[in-house]
């Protein structure tokens, strides 16, 4: 014995079918003719700060030489630096003759003291860069500003 479906079953499959078909291509995205007379621009509400070296002429950085016998007692102060707009964080970087760079961070205006023993004879030279940084708060991007250098020379 053989099933036959009833041809209403047939066109009502074939009609729904169709009619999904219909609606899913009516929703299908089209090409898009469109016509620009104009021009303009932009402007965006971010942008790149500008930290600049701090100033030359309100810094006083010194150092002081002592010897004791062959050795040599180097003492560098940061008495005071220029502040530099839009920076939160400031950067020495102490470059001696001879032996590591310390870099640290500079967290007051004032007053700060690095001291170093040296078993150099001769006239010593060191080096500073300073520079003002801004740290973006709550993530780990930090800006770096120009740097300030200069040398300082025990005699």
């Amino acid at each position: 014995m053989s099933f036959v479906a009833p041809r209403t079953n047939i066109w009502r499959i074939a009609a729904s079918t169709a009619a999904l078909l219909l609606l899913a291509l009516a929703g299908a995205p089209s090409a898009a003719i469109a016509q620009f007379t104009g021009i303009g621009q932009a402007s965006s509400q971010y942008g790149a700060a500008d930290l600049p070296a701090p100033a030359a002429a309100a810094t006083n950085i010194t150092i002081t030489c002592e010897r004791h016998g062959n050795d040599l007692s180097v003492t560098i102060s940061v008495a005071a630096y220029g502040t530099v707009p839009r920076a939160n964080y400031y950067q020495i970087t102490i470059i001696p003759p001879t032996g590591p760079v310390i870099t640290t961070e500079l967290t007051q205006t004032s007053g700060r003291l690095f001291t170093f023993a040296s078993n150099r004879k001769d006239g010593v030279e060191w080096a500073y860069q300073l520079q003002g940084q801004y740290k973006v708060p709550g993530v780990s991007n930090v800006w770096y500003g120009d740097i300030l250098s200069g040398t300082l020379t025990c005699k």
